[in-house]
């Protein structure tokens, strides 16, 4: 079993069986896409809230 980190990325070995080899702008652009959607995410989950939470006082008004 072999693990490298070189000049071209990622590298994981196991003989025969498994063989994996990723490039540092793969992996780059993973690590990159994965957090621009946490911050996505997050911020549209922040509107939800703010909406409902508005959409709650304006409902209570209207109930009395």
């Amino acid at each position: 079993m072999t693990i490298e980190l070189n000049d071209y990325g990622f590298m994981f070995d196991m003989g025969d069986f498994i063989y994996l080899s990723l490039s540092w702008a793969f992996i780059i652009l993973t690590a990159l896409s994965i957090i621009a959607y946490k911050i996505y995410k997050r911020i549209r989950n922040k509107k939800v809230v703010e909406n409902y939470s508005l959409d709650n006082a304006t409902n209570e008004l209207w109930a009395n």
